[in-house]
């Protein structure tokens, strides 16, 4: 069978209804799955895009021995896509659909097909019956776990002081830094190109020095003292080659490590949680004795006078600079973005009477 075109083209009422991966129909055949995406452009481009993810991930879990089908489980959650419907349940399991206990695996396989699909927005249909089962899991993971315990501690392999984690948790620290990198690099790009922002470069070096400066431990040790430890090395201001990290520069390295942490607890790859009580940890960076203090005012102004000197003696160019700096509180940078349609004149301003502005409109240019 010849390939069909995937690209998104109306047909003649007007519906995108493009073909996407293969299935096998209940006459055993083996054919293209048609999805019917609506007639709104934009949104039908939305929920392509969606499903082609969804297909990728689907194949990389299914699609083993040549084998590139749609899987039923997948297929289902592609058909709830395709109506708009990205956010998807998952129900609980039936008593007679094969589970030996179908409580205690309910959770588990939230998280199971979390992972299948990290694409998608998958959410439990049932809250309650999901915080009772990973309650249930986490008990029963504790049990084996103690019992483990006293079995390697009769072995003489856990040395007697030392425990097993309450939890256990897979990855390295280190290894999530990997990942946290990734996702910087996702969501940091210039519009329109694969090139990374400053801000984007910026917060990757953050990440760097975060590898050098901390071990690599096992994440189920990333607990509330750990993570603390982590926030007191940066409030502390290390020394590095050019002397000690200056004050923002520690409680710009602090605000990235919460926001780590915070990324960490939502990503269902690891399933790490924020330790209760971080968020009043004090990320307070103070001074030292040898800086200056800060007075009432810090620079230098010039005067009324002063100004109006200034005024009088200025290039058209120098005096639009001029009126800007003072009416819009722009700065060397906010100036230097400002474009020709930035500036409208003889517009007046939407909130003219409000403020009280004086004059008529056609003296006025509006800068957005």
């Amino acid at each position: 069978m010849a390939a069909r075109n995937r690209d998104l083209r109306p047909d003649p009422q007007g519906r995108y209804r493009p073909y996407l991966g293969w299935k096998v129909g209940v006459d055993g055949e083996r054919r293209q799955h048609r999805f019917n995406l609506g007639t709104d452009k934009r949104e039908a481009e939305r929920r392509f895009a969606k499903l082609r993810e969804l297909y990728d991930e689907n194949l990389r879990v299914y699609g083993s021995g040549g084998q590139e089908l749609w899987s039923p489980l997948a297929l289902s959650y592609a058909e709830k896509i395709a109506r708009g419907e990205y956010r998807i349940s998952y129900p609980p399991l039936p008593p007679d659909g094969g589970y030996a206990d179908p409580l205690l695996e309910y959770a588990q396989m939230v998280h199971t097909v979390r992972g299948w699909f990290p694409s998608l927005d998958l959410v439990p249909e049932d809250p309650a019956l999901n915080e009772e089962s990973n309650k249930l899991t986490q008990r029963l993971t504790g049990e084996k776990l103690r019992g483990l315990e006293g079995e390697l501690k009769d072995l003489g392999v856990l040395p007697t002081g030392r425990t097993l984690p309450e939890k256990l948790i897979a990855g390295s620290l280190h290894s999530a830094f990997d990942d946290y990198e990734s996702e910087i690099r996702n969501h940091s790009l210039k519009p329109g190109s694969s090139d990374l922002t400053p801000y984007g470069r910026l917060r990757l070096e953050r990440v760097k020095r975060f590898r050098k400066s901390h071990d690599d431990i096992p994440l189920h040790d990333l607990n509330f003292d750990a993570c603390s430890a982590m926030i007191a090395h940066w409030r502390n201001r290390p020394v590095g080659a050019r002397g000690a990290t200056s004050r923002d520069n520690a409680r710009h390295h602090i605000g990235e490590l919460m926001r780590f942490f915070r990324w960490l607890d939502t990503t269902q790859k690891y399933g790490w949680q924020f330790p209760r009580g971080l968020e009043r940890v004090n990320r307070k960076v103070g001074m030292k004795d040898s800086e200056p203090k800060l007075s009432s005012i810090t620079k230098n102004v010039y005067s009324v006078e002063e100004l109006t000197v200034l005024n009088q003696h200025a290039t058209p160019i120098e005096r639009l600079l001029f009126y800007v700096g003072l009416n819009c509180a722009m700065g060397a940078a906010e100036m230097g973005r400002l474009v020709e349609e930035d500036f409208l004149p003889k517009t007046k301003h939407e909130h003219a009477e409000r403020l009280h502005f004086a004059g008529p409109a056609h003296t006025n240019i509006l800068i957005q």
